[in-house]
């Protein structure tokens, strides 16, 4: 707890300056470049403070090629490292510093969290349609549900656990309006590996009614998906 208030304390700090140069628009856009040629969108977005206020955050997006926009820890300013640290310490994780994809017309922004997989909770049958291959081997994904008004950002968040006794990639991907707005991310193993994504996107909602969501998970032989639903009002 302490951790997490010292956390909050210097995102405020960090950040006050950005509060005050940005409006109430969903997010505002700079095309970025340097003198090696790097090019990026350096986007500043309103996002949660936590405490039921919000502050504007920047953040930094490569394009992947494919028409979607990668977030990496590492690339981003400092206050925006200290955002990612909260927004995942808050569901009991840590800021993952690989690449997290982010795409669909509705997507605002999105980043990824990590952490080391609880067997005894992932043995729950509720949270997946997936049936236990066998002990130590397992994948479970859970989509996000909820309500958000129209027009305005608001943030999702699917989950991935997995074990594996054999090396190989892990992937975690959360969808919502049927890909109108995609966060995903991927690690590759050497050897046997256990752990967890936290997926966060950001979405605007576009038309009033239920949205459906879905989370994937997979690992070598074997995946894992899940449903749920926003209601958008």
């Amino acid at each position: 707890m302490k951790k997490e208030f010292r956390l909050l304390c210097a995102l405020g700090m960090a950040t006050m300056h950005t509060v005050a140069m940005a409006n109430q628009s969903s997010y505002q856009d700079r095309q970025m470049a340097s003198s090696d040629g790097r090019q990026w969108v350096e986007r500043t977005v309103r996002l949660s403070d936590f405490e039921g206020g919000d502050v504007a955050v920047q953040v930094r997006l490569f394009k992947d090629g494919k028409g979607g926009s990668v977030y990496r820890y590492d690339d981003q300013n400092e206050a925006t490292k200290l955002y990612h640290q909260a927004a995942c310490e808050v569901m009991n994780s840590k800021a993952r510093r690989g690449e997290t994809v982010i795409s669909g017309e509705s997507a605002v922004v999105g980043w990824s969290c990590e952490g080391d997989s609880d067997p005894a909770e992932d043995s729950n049958p509720a949270s997946s349609d997936m049936t236990q291959p066998k002990a130590g081997y397992y994948v479970f994904a859970l989509a996000t549900s909820g309500s958000a008004p129209i027009g305005v950002n608001f943030n999702s968040v699917g989950t991935a656990r997995f074990q594996s006794s054999l090396a190989g990639k892990s992937t975690g991907t959360l969808s919502l309006d049927n890909g109108r707005c995609m966060t995903s991310a991927s690690d590759e193993y050497a050897g046997p590996f256990t752990g967890s994504y936290t997926l966060q996107v950001v979405c605007i909602g576009v038309r009033r009614g239920v949205i459906p969501t879905a989370a994937s998970a997979c690992i070598p032989r074997v995946c894992s998906t899940n449903n749920g639903s926003i209601n958008v009002y």
